[in-house]
C-alpha cells in the first residue's frame, strides 16, 4: 500500500503563488541588472550606453511585475508567509530603478536629441519623465503596503564586534568630579 503524496501547504514556498510572485521579482532583478552591466559595459559613447540602459531601467512592462508579485504575495487571502520580503524586494527594485532610471534617462537624454529631431527628442523626454513619474507611484504604494505590514526603514545602530557602544556616565552637576591632584587642596581655584 502507497502513503499518500504531501499536499505543499497554501502559502508554502512550493505553491503556485509563492513560485509566481518570486519569480517576478526574480525577473526584475536579473533585467536591472543586466540594464547596469549594459549601461557600464556596452561599446559607444557614454550618454548613448545612457539612453539604452534608461530604456531598460524605465521598462513600464518590467517595473509592472514587482506591484503584481506584490499583490498575489499579499493581497490575496490568505498572506504568503513569505509576503513581507517579496515587498521588501520589490521596494529595493523601485528604489533602484528610480535612481539608475533618473541618472540614466537624464544623461541619455543628450543623446536623444543628438540623434533625432525636435519632435522625437521631446515625446522621448515627455515619455521619460512619464515612465519616472509611474514608478514612482508605484514604489509609493509597494512603500505604503510595506508599511501597513509593519515594515520599518531605519538606519542601522552602530555596534563594534557585535556590541553595543558604551554609554557615558551621568554625572549630577553634569560634570565628572575628579579627586586633587597632589600638592592640592580641595576647593582650589586655577
Amino acid at each position: 500500500m502507497t502513503s499518500p503524496s504531501p499536499v505543499p501547504s497554501a502559502g508554502g514556498p512550493t505553491s503556485p503563488r509563492a513560485l509566481a510572485a518570486i519569480g517576478l521579482v526574480g525577473y526584475v532583478a536579473l533585467a536591472e541588472f543586466f540594464g547596469f552591466i549594459v549601461w557600464i559595459a556596452a561599446s559607444g559613447t557614454f550618454t548613448s550606453r545612457s539612453a539604452v540602459a534608461s530604456e531598460s531601467f524605465l521598462d513600464i512592462v518590467t517595473n509592472a511585475l514587482p506591484i503584481v508579485a506584490v499583490l498575489i504575495a499579499v493581497k490575496i487571502a490568505p498572506a504568503l508567509p513569505i509576503g513581507r520580503t517579496i515587498v521588501l524586494v520589490a521596494l529595493i527594485e523601485y528604489g533602484v530603478a528610480l535612481a539608475l532610471g533618473l541618472i540614466t534617462f537624464l544623461i541619455g537624454i543628450g543623446a536623444i536629441f543628438d540623434s533625432t529631431t525636435g519632435l522625437f527628442g521631446t515625446q522621448a523626454l515627455i515619455l521619460g519623465l512619464a515612465k519616472l513619474a509611474l514608478i514612482a507611484i508605484a514604489g509609493f504604494i509597494t512603500f505604503r503596503i510595506f508599511s501597513d505590514m509593519g515594515g520599518r526603514l531605519t538606519a542601522p545602530n552602530a555596534t563594534y564586534g557585535g556590541y553595543p557602544p558604551p554609554q557615558q556616565p551621568q554625572y549630577p552637576q553634569g560634570q565628572p568630579q575628579y579627586p586633587p591632584q597632589p600638592g592640592q587642596y580641595p576647593g582650589a581655584q586655577q
